[in-house]
């Protein structure tokens, strides 16, 4: 199992070495200036290259706070269905109890 472990650490470490060497080429070739305007609202010139990392994070940054909420989610649900299941069990085992007392 610890293998396997390190092995995982190992593969996200690459794939973020990844990721950074083609941000980094990326911003470093694409330094064209653009103008963004968003309703009507003019924001300053800056570099496509920045713009795109920066949606990006964000994209990422909102793509992870929304996989947490719904991991939150079922696991509240998960813990409320074993609940029931535990009363469920204490029941039937009361019920079994009864039952055999019944017989004797």
């Amino acid at each position: 199992m610890k293998i396997i472990r390190i092995t995982k650490i190992v593969l996200y470490l690459f794939i973020i070495l990844v990721f950074l060497v083609f941000m980094t080429s990326f911003v470093a070739e694409n330094k064209s200036m653009v103008n963004l305007v968003l309703f009507s609202h003019s924001f300053p010139t800056i570099p496509l290259s920045a713009m795109l990392v920066v949606v990006f994070v964000l994209g990422g940054i909102i793509g992870l706070f929304s996989g947490t909420l719904i991991i939150v989610r079922l696991r509240l649900h998960n813990a409320s269905i074993e609940r029931k299941l535990k009363r469920r069990e204490e029941d039937l085992k009361k019920l079994r109890v009864t039952t055999l007392k019944g017989l004797s």
